[in-house]
């Protein structure tokens, strides 16, 4: 879904889209399932708030049940459903370490717990087409396209530069060349507007020319932004 909002975003403004989505860790766990996908082999997935998904595949040396699985996924959902990752991955053993029963399925969760609630990885910036901002004539220096070539290679520098902590603010926020803090993007500007989902933020915005209608695409920015907001309300 967010791969095509930046396609739609980077034709609707002719710049390059980006989104940063919601910090996993902020998300609110919805829904665990668990999926024998064949014998020692688990896909475990999470349903996360904001229609994020995270999908794990372990290899467990206990033979898989249905009917253990079945269980297994009840007690995960029961004990863990409506906490974020964060608050499950510091607190699983005291949530889940008490169950009665077997457990050895279970146990082998807890025991890959810091895997599948991994929440500190770094961000990723989602980058539309650059197709239609290659067509303004800014983009024609070579400079301009070496920028553009960093980009596509180091999304997490673009995510850095959205993520900062000022981009938390509300509503749209405009930094020009180096406002943005990093000299490879120095000719460029970024229009960017934080989202919410639950508790979680993320951000979406457009990277231009310095020259650009910041009227016209902070509009289109705080639209986008606000559409995100309302498509993930429940």
């Amino acid at each position: 879904a967010l791969d095509r909002l930046t396609g739609s975003l980077s034709r609707v403004s002719e710049l390059i889209a980006v989104v940063v989505p919601p910090h996993l860790g902020d998300g609110v766990l919805e829904r665990v399932e668990l999926v024998r996908l064949a014998e020692g082999r688990l896909l475990v997935v999470l349903e996360i708030s904001g229609g994020l998904v995270r999908t794990v595949t372990l290899d467990v040396t206990s033979r898989i049940r249905d009917r253990d699985r079945q269980q297994v996924a009840r007690v995960l959902n029961h004990r863990l459903g409506g906490l974020t990752l964060r608050e499950i991955r510091n607190t699983v053993h005291e949530r889940l370490g008490h169950f009665r029963g077997d457990v050895t399925l279970l146990r082998s969760l807890i025991d890959f717990s810091d895997y599948i609630f991994v929440y500190d990885a770094p961000a990723e910036a989602i980058l539309g087409e650059t197709r239609y901002a290659l067509n303004q004539p800014e983009f024609s220096s070579v400079d301009m396209m070496r920028g553009v070539i960093e980009m596509l290679e180091h999304r997490d520098s673009v995510a850095g530069i959205l993520s900062r902590p000022g981009r938390l603010r509300e509503g749209v926020q405009i930094s020009i060349g180096n406002e943005l803090g990093h000299d490879d993007f120095n000719g460029f500007s970024v229009v960017v507007s934080p989202f919410e989902v639950d508790d979680a933020h993320g951000r979406v915005g457009v990277i231009g020319p310095k020259r650009m209608d910041y009227g016209r695409h902070a509009a289109i920015v705080h639209f986008t932004a606000d559409a995100l907001r309302k498509s993930w309300q429940p």
